[in-house]
């Protein structure tokens, strides 16, 4: 028999959460706009900026789009 709860622990060890003020910078680039350049879904980008815990991947790919978005402007 499986133990569903160590296994829900062990699914949410692998995740990270973003820090405040890269979400504060998120959040004015925009929803909408980030998950057109990352081609992220909603619930992930919207996850990260939210501040719930996301996939390191997934982190890493809003950084860089943010970043490449900050210096285009």
């Amino acid at each position: 028999m499986i133990d569903y709860d160590s296994f829900t622990y062990e699914k949410r060890e692998k995740l990270v959460v973003a820090d405040p003020a890269e979400r504060k910078k998120w959040k004015a680039i925009g929803l909408r706009r980030l998950m057109r350049e990352t081609k992220l879904s909603q619930t992930a980008v919207s996850n990260a900026i939210k501040g719930k815990p996301v996939r390191p991947r997934t982190l890493s790919i809003i950084r860089q789009t943010a970043d490449r978005l900050a210096t285009e402007s």
